[in-house]
């Protein structure tokens, strides 16, 4: 890159030298071994090559980082310990708060952004569209990109071809089950049920238990499970670049009335009791859930450790995890939630880009970063393979969050484009949403009342992103 002081075969002849290895720098396995080296002539020719463009000094990078004091209190001993095997490669850190976008956004246009940034992923589409300001990372060769998942780190990343930006870890919305209540009522709970064959569980089991409710949904997680399925129904995001809708009113009226009968079947709680169960309207509070009546909650990965822990003698229970419902058995959109939340990325005015990427190879990919992190300040499951593995090898990955992310890894969703997570699109699909769900308006009625709600919204945003 334009910016790059420091060449590849430079740095690694350098790193060698330190003897430090970029992806477990501060490991004692990180240490380079004494045995004859074949390339050893080719390295040493190419360090006298390079020799005037070679540092003296250490290079000094910034690097920024969201998530409180629990991040300040592991990722400043973890720079303490790089900072002392890496002479060379100097890290200071800083942290922001989450709701730091803007300064962020100033901070890359004037040229004065950390080298080193941890990124909202909803940040990262306006970062894009204002300027090329981050790195590229399909053009460097030092940070091994290989243990991504590379359709997941395509979808949240990758903008016009450019893979600007990391997941730093995944989160998922699953189906947490009860299984001892679930066994004890006589519900069998299976991965990949179309939403008609979890009706028919939930119509079975309210019939013989009225008490009792299959899947318990509040507000949020009706609007989670309703978008995910009008997704199917579509087959991707649920508006257009264009500033058009990418569904028919039949298809939205379709959806609600999907919606509708999870109520009319009693496998959902019926709203407005639900909520009014619960002490301050959580799911995860809700009293059916609590006594073990309600056998299923959908959640993101951190919410199902809260889940659980609210069920009374959830110590002698055991639960398990499930995917979200298809629509259809032929579904082939996904039916799995895959979230991110924060990304990582280098600037593009960074002088010393190759140093940067050098220390991403050793957060992102090596087993030591784990235990500085020890799976808690990134959230959910960590990216990369070897990481992932490691985490859930030495416990530092809670079990239930990683067996969410097994199943959904492979049947997610594509994340929605920019525009269909428009705060004010959203906010008129949950408000007609919720008139179905609180039986205050036929499906067909929100449906014939939704469409030119959501069409005017998309001309005034289209004609202000023209002004």
């Amino acid at each position: 890159m334009s910016n790059t002081n420091l060449s590849k075969k430079t740095l690694a002849v350098l790193l060698a030298a330190a003897m430090v290895l970029p992806a477990a720098a501060c490991s004692p396995q990180g240490t380079a071994s004494t045995a004859p080296n074949p390339d050893a002539s080719d390295a040493s020719e190419a360090s006298s090559a390079s020799e005037e463009e070679t540092p003296q000094e250490p290079v000094t990078l910034s690097m920024m980082w969201m998530g409180g004091d629990t991040a300040n209190e592991m990722f400043v001993p973890m720079l303490q310990a790089w900072n002392e095997e890496n002479p060379l490669i100097q890290i200071t850190g800083e942290l922001y708060d989450t709701d730091s976008e803007e300064k962020i956004r100033m901070t890359l246009a004037s040229g004065t952004a950390p080298d080193i940034l941890m990124l909202g992923h909803g940040w990262v589409p306006g970062i894009v569209a204002a300027g090329d300001y981050l790195c590229d990372f399909n053009e460097q060769d030092i940070l091994d990109l290989s243990g991504f998942d590379e359709a997941a780190m395509k979808d949240f990343g990758e903008y016009d071809g450019k893979q600007v930006a990391l997941p730093a870890s995944y989160a998922t919305i699953t189906l947490c089950a009860n299984l001892t209540d679930c066994e004890r009522l006589g519900v069998e709970i299976e991965d990949d049920l179309t939403i008609d064959e979890l009706y028919e569980k939930g119509r079975a089991l309210h019939e013989a238990h009225p008490e009792a409710y299959l899947y318990i949904v509040h507000e949020v997680e009706v609007w989670e499970l309703f978008q995910m399925l009008l997704k199917q129904e579509v087959g991707g995001s649920l508006f257009n670049e264009d500033y058009t809708v990418n569904f028919t009113q039949d298809q939205l009226e379709k959806i609600y009335n999907v919606i509708l009968e999870g109520y009319e079947s009693g496998t959902f709680q019926p709203l407005a009791e639900a909520v009014a169960s619960s002490p301050d309207g959580a799911c995860l509070l809700n009293a059916n859930w609590v006594s073990g009546n309600g056998l299923m909650v959908s959640n993101a990965s951190g919410g199902i450790i809260y889940s659980i822990s609210f069920v009374e003698n959830n110590e002698q229970k055991e639960f398990g995890m499930f995917t979200l419902p298809k629509l259809t058995e032929d579904n082939t959109f996904g039916n799995g939630v895959l979230t991110c939340e924060k990304m990582w990325a280098v600037s593009s005015a960074s002088q010393h880009q190759d140093q940067a990427f050098t220390f991403l190879d050793y957060l992102v990919n090596s087993t030591e970063a784990v235990d500085f992190l020890q799976g808690e300040t990134l959230g959910g499951v960590y990216a990369t393979k070897t990481q992932f593995e490691y985490a859930a090898e030495n416990g530092f990955s809670n079990p239930y969050i990683t067996e969410a992310y097994e199943k959904v890894i492979s049947r997610a969703q594509p994340v929605s484009n920019a525009i269909s997570v428009n705060t004010d699109l959203v906010t008129i699909l949950q408000d007609e949403l919720m008139k179905v769900c609180y039986l205050s308006l036929s499906p067909a009625d929100a449906a014939a009342e939704t469409m030119p709600l959501l069409e005017s919204k998309l001309q005034q945003l289209q004609s202000e992103a023209n002004a």
